[in-house]
């Protein structure tokens, strides 16, 4: 399989176990300071039709001293050879700093990831992070990515998706398609 990651920034305190010196548990985030950088993750079930795999993410934080988060994004991502493609949440990931200090990066973790291996012949995989307005904290932005191969034509070969595919992406209201011939899009189409 092949998974991509992505990391959001974490302010939330970390339990560590003294006998280890590892990092056992994120303890809810609870805002002490003026600023903070905190992203809450939720990832949804793609299992429903017409669906996208999505992770929802959720400032703790908004800009400016002591504000509530901003709206919220939506990441969602589509595999051409995997429809069950989906998000998984990792936890929290941790590093030292520069100055050696262990535990002080601290990521939350979500990776997209299939069940089907991905062979020689490749995946063709999008991504796509859709903000919400300012201030619809619990509005998702409606967004949806497909794939549209077979309607400009692209047929399947033993080379692969990256011989021929199409991505569709809808955000609100504007559709547009993504084509890529032999490994390079090629074009790119506003279609409403």
């Amino acid at each position: 399989t092949m998974d991509e990651y992505f990391y959001t920034d974490t302010a939330a305190p970390v339990d560590v176990d003294p006998r280890t010196g590892t990092a056992t548990e994120v303890l809810p985030f609870v805002r002490t300071d003026k600023w903070c950088v905190h992203v809450d993750v939720d990832v949804t079930d793609v299992h429903v039709p017409g669906r996208n795999a999505s992770a929802i993410l959720r400032p703790a934080c908004g800009i400016g001293d002591y504000r509530g988060g901003d709206g919220l994004g939506v990441l969602h991502g589509l595999s051409v050879a995997d429809a069950h493609a989906r998000f998984v949440y990792d936890g929290l990931v941790t590093s030292v700093d520069r100055w050696l200090r262990s535990h002080w990066i601290r990521k939350r973790r979500v990776r997209f990831a299939s069940e089907r291996p991905v062979g020689p012949e490749g995946d063709v995989r999008a991504f796509l992070l859709a903000p919400s307005a300012g201030g619809a904290r619990h509005t998702v932005p409606h967004v949806r990515l497909g794939d549209c191969s077979e309607e400009v034509g692209c047929e399947r070969s033993e080379r692969g998706p990256f011989d021929c595919a199409c991505i569709e992406a809808c955000v609100g209201t504007k559709l547009s398609q993504i084509v890529i011939s032999g490994g390079v899009i090629t074009d790119i189409y506003g279609v409403g």
